[in-house]
């Protein structure tokens, strides 16, 4: 039993050890995500150590003690985003003129139950809908919020990189980019809500895994060249989808450093939109980062869609009558 809780400490030693070396290599890059699984595996093995060993032995105390170490340096990333934190973005009021929801879904392109989704965006009916992982059939099933949306830009694929966005307010200056692979569309456009304007993109790249790439690198440079797109924009930007990151990491923290974008969720949790399907493995994936010209209203994490990710809703409070600059 002592040895079975010493591996525990060792493996979860390794693992922050492991995330905090700059490899790109997906296998070392995997070690970013499940820092709240790792620090429960250490408690775990620390408590074990306590109860069923002699914690007076040179290495237990050792352990013990590194394991502590790590501890800290796993909460130290995850801080910022517990309710105890400090709130990135500022609390707005929902009256009406000024809002804006924002609706997000990682369909999970084998998934045929498109009743489920379209349920729940007919529920919450927010004004900009965005569904990633849409191949034709998806974009064929989903036609059908055709009736609440005036404003559509449709672009399906495959290779699960497909995206379609709906839209109640108008959608001006579209345009589909590939900012790093021919076959990772991003969509762009502005919007305009009443006399409030801003800049909408819509963004899904390919993931460090090996069945997608080998490394991090695609998807870093994606959200580097995004980064560099928003880099302080003068205009009230919003950039949305499934980063196939984690919000703690150190590309997030570059993407929002180098942009100027905040992250809502900073001060008031998780929202946990990965895996749907595996309770104890969930991390943060699906994301929305906001210029300065945002409150938040509401944060939601929605209910399942028989996807392996959780839909999520936005409602941001815009400050201010603003329009694009020309």
């Amino acid at each position: 039993m002592v040895l079975l809780f010493q591996i525990i400490s060792l493996f979860t030693l390794a693992a922050t050890l492991t995330s905090l070396l700059l490899s790109k290599a997906w296998w070392i890059r995997m070690f970013d995500f499940p820092r709240v699984q790792i620090m429960v595996l250490m408690l775990l093995g620390v408590a074990g150590l306590f109860v069923f060993s002699d914690v007076t032995h040179g290495l237990n105390v050792v352990l013990i003690f590194l394991v502590l170490a790590a501890f800290i340096v796993q909460f130290s990333y995850i801080f910022p985003y517990l309710p105890i934190a400090r709130k990135e973005m500022s609390d707005g009021q929902n009256d009406g003129a000024t809002s804006i929801s924002l609706l997000m879904s990682n369909v999970l392109m084998e998934n045929r139950d498109a009743e489920k989704l379209i349920h729940l965006v007919r529920h919450y009916q927010p004004d900009i809908f965005l569904a990633v992982e849409t191949d034709a059939w998806w974009a064929d099933k989903l036609q059908v919020l055709e009736n609440s949306f005036e404003f559509s830009v449709k672009h399906p694929l495959e290779n699960t990189y497909g995206m379609v966005l709906f839209s109640k307010l108008p959608l001006e200056n579209v345009h589909v980019e590939h900012l790093i692979q021919n076959d990772v569309p991003s969509i762009h456009a502005d919007v305009t809500k009443d006399h409030f304007a801003f800049k909408l993109a819509c963004i899904h790249p390919e993931p460090p895994a090996p069945q997608h790439s080998a490394t991090s690198k695609p998807r870093d440079r994606e959200l580097m060249l995004m980064a560099k797109k928003t880099n302080w924009n003068a205009s009230p930007y919003i950039v949305i989808g499934d980063l196939n990151d984690v919000a703690w990491s150190d590309t997030s923290s570059r993407f929002a450093k180098l942009s100027g974008l905040r992250d809502p969720r900073k001060g008031r949790g998780f929202f946990n939109t990965f895996h749907a399907k595996i309770p104890f493995m969930r991390f943060v994936l699906d994301h929305a980062f906001f210029s300065h010209h945002f409150k938040v209203i509401a944060l939601k994490r929605l209910p399942g869609i028989n996807s392996d990710h959780f839909s999520a809703l936005c409602s941001m409070q815009s400050v201010g009558s603003l329009t694009i600059p020309k």
